[in-house]
């Protein structure tokens, strides 16, 4: 019997840096148990799916590693219900079920899939609010706090401006890391936030018949959201100054002001905010002057007053790399927002020259006191082309006028380099984190072509997350048929995604395949004497963006001939080619082979006394299989590759 499901793919925006505040409050563990019969469920995906505005439509760029991470394992992430139109607190979502998370995120992205109940007094119209990586969240109360700077969740009181403004929703900027020390990192996360509206009523979601009088879901209907996504923001930007120049390099780089801390999620007092998605996000389209919060979330509502400096870490210094394509020099902060247009204290970024063994570089001009002199530096400004008549615009620049930029949350702020004239040629690019087919879904992994792996226990159990989300889809089969395809040890089921990147599409594939990544396409085939698929089965393997068909013994071995005595040649792992056995207990290097000339397998090598010689006896295998009595041998110069390296220390 089904339950009420929702399942919801709520995509992430991304920008920034840590949260930290008060003492933790932890969720409660999941139960492992599904609820009963009839109790409505609710699933829930986090994706990283979308990003901030782009300088031109289309151009954005995934985040990676601990800038797409959300601490689910640490319970540092909460989901709230407020009521559709008046903004109030309803509940909080507690998931009996959510993914386990690689703790070291890789390159890429994630997706993370929660089930829970659905509390009784949410309905079928409800705002979802996502917070992740804040620290500290205000605990469930039966009435607010009296003491003051205390804030908690009141059913019916507390807003979202309420969550969203509150001192608690604050962070503090991430200093510059030590030593050894990444930006990011467990204890140094990025915070996010989310919000979207739902009204299941609406016939996209194509459950009107299942909403009784009262406005609640009957029983078991599932409620598909998945292609109505909720984007997460990250809270801050990411600045990276980039040198490309083959013949310089930075000693520091240093940006003169930017704010300590910083609001968990956006939000403006301007008139309209509706506290929707659509306050930040108005679709794919990435467009400069409509898409996302606009104005800067400030602590107090502007800059800090007092100016202090941050310090740049340098992530990659230049390197010609064997493909011939260069990794430049790159250095990275993560900020809060700030606010330069229309201010006298503007922030800008002071870039120091170092000799090429980073030593500091005499300069020309006089120094502070006579007989010095100051290393060469520049400045860079947060405005087009970096430069300091378009700063001295006040005003923001937009496509086509020059201006400065706001520092805004969720933005790649990217000054390349390029010249090392007087004025240090600069080129600005201010890039979104782009929409990204994810990395992780259900705490899986992606293999080398990127599907997801579902992988089965060692009794061959697979996960109880897998089957439930394979109820009412096709298991693979063997192929221009409908027999399924038997798993084997080492094989694993695969998500396929589609072009839309959403684990719950309609073109998600799931497919079979071997330890090596291979799709299997049949069963294996039974032992016949006569056929060269025997005892294999037919895979596709993927090398790059190429694909290769051919059969694969239960060795995992590919099957190049098979004589009818059940010896075979096959390709090893390692790409060798071997004359086996049909119990893989004797196995011969092939010397060469062909249908023409048959096969001629190597069966004995010797080294000659004085170790100057080796002697290989190569033995021809019949059209049975059967090894002959036809041999031959060839005695070339023996190079004892051990004794010369020996000899050489």
């Amino acid at each position: 019997m089904k339950h009420n499901i929702f399942s919801l793919s709520a995509a992430c925006l991304i920008a920034g840096v840590v949260a930290s505040s008060c003492s933790k409050e932890s969720l409660a563990s999941p139960d492992p148990l599904l609820p009963a019969e009839g109790v409505p469920t609710l699933g829930i995906s986090l994706g990283v799916e979308g990003a901030t505005r782009a300088t031109n439509p289309g151009e954005f760029e995934p985040g990676s590693g601990y800038e797409n991470y959300l601490d689910i394992t640490g319970n540092d992430y909460r989901i709230y219900f407020f009521d559709a139109e008046k903004n109030n607190y309803l509940a909080t979502f507690d998931p009996y079920l959510k993914p386990s998370i690689n703790p070291e995120p890789e390159e890429g992205t994630y997706y993370y899939t929660f089930m829970g109940q659905v509390p009784s007094n949410v309905g079928t119209k409800f705002k979802l609010v996502v917070a992740a990586n804040w620290g500290t969240y205000p605990e469930e109360k039966e009435e607010a706090d009296a003491a003051e700077g205390s804030f908690s969740l009141v059913k019916g009181v507390t807003t979202i401006k309420d969550l969203t403004t509150h001192a608690g929703s604050q962070f503090e900027a991430l200093a510059t890391p030590a030593e050894g020390e990444d930006w990011l990192g467990p204890k140094r996360l990025i915070p996010f936030y989310g919000v979207r509206r739902y009204d299941l009523g609406e016939d996209k979601y194509g459950v009107n018949q299942y909403i009784d009088s009262e406005g609640n879901l009957k029983k078991d209907v599932y409620v598909d959201l998945t292609k109505y996504a909720l984007p997460l923001l990250r809270a801050m930007a990411r600045v990276e100054v980039v040198l490309d120049n083959a013949y310089a390099s930075f000693s520091s780089v240093k940006m003169t002001r930017y704010n300590s801390k910083g609001y968990c999620a956006p939000y403006s007092d301007a008139g309209g905010w509706q506290f929707d998605y659509k306050d930040y996000y108005q679709g794919y389209d990435y467009d400069w002057d409509t898409d996302f919060a606009r104005v800067p979330h400030l602590v107090g509502g502007k800059n800090d007053a007092n100016a202090v400096e941050l310090e740049f870490k340098k992530v990659s210094s230049r390197k010609e790399n064997d493909d011939k394509t260069v990794t430049p020099e790159k250095w990275v902060a993560y900020v809060p927002e700030y606010i330069n247009v229309g201010t006298d204290d503007y922030t800008v970024i002071t870039v120091t020259l170092a000799n090429p063994d980073g030593e500091t570089v005499p300069g020309t001009g006089d120094g502070d006191t006579e007989g010095t002199k100051k290393p060469p530096t520049n400045t860079i400004y947060f405005a087009t082309n970096g430069t300091k008549e378009s700063n001295d615009i006040p005003t923001a620049a937009t496509r086509s006028e020059a201006g400065r930029y706001n520092i805004e949350r969720n933005n790649i702020y990217r000054f390349t380099i390029t010249g090392m004239t007087t004025t240090l040629t600069c080129q600005v690019d201010i890039q979104p984190f782009a929409e990204q087919i994810l990395n992780m879904e259900f705490g899986l992994m992606y293999d080398e072509r990127g599907d997801l792996m579902v992988l089965p226990d060692e009794n061959g159990t697979l996960p109880d997350y897998f089957i439930k989300y394979m109820e009412g889809r096709d298991w693979p089969t063997v192929e221009n048929s409908n027999v399924p395809l038997k798993p084997e040890k080492g094989d694993y089921y695969a998500i396929v995604l589609g072009e839309d990147g959403q684990i719950g599409s309609s073109q998600t594939e799931i497919w079979l395949k071997d330890s090596e990544g291979c799709r299997i396409l049949s069963n294996f085939i039974e032992k016949t004497d006569d056929s060269q698929e025997c005892s294999t089965r037919k895979v596709i393997h993927f090398f790059g963006l190429n694909e290769s068909v051919y059969y694969k013994d239960i060795q995992g071995e590919r099957r190049l001939h098979h004589y009818p005595n059940h010896w075979t040649i096959v390709l090893d792992n390692e790409g060798a080619m071997i004359f086996k056995d049909p119990d893989n207990k004797t196995r011969y290097r092939v010397e060469s082979w062909d249908e023409s000339d048959g096969c001629w397998i190597i069966s004995k090598e010797v080294i000659s006394t004085d170790k100057k010689t080796i002697t290989t006896t190569l033995t021809l295998i019949d059209d049975v299989g059967n090894i002959s009595n036809t041999i031959k041998e060839i005695t070339e110069d023996y190079l004892d590759f051990k004794s010369k390296d020996d000899s050489s220390q």
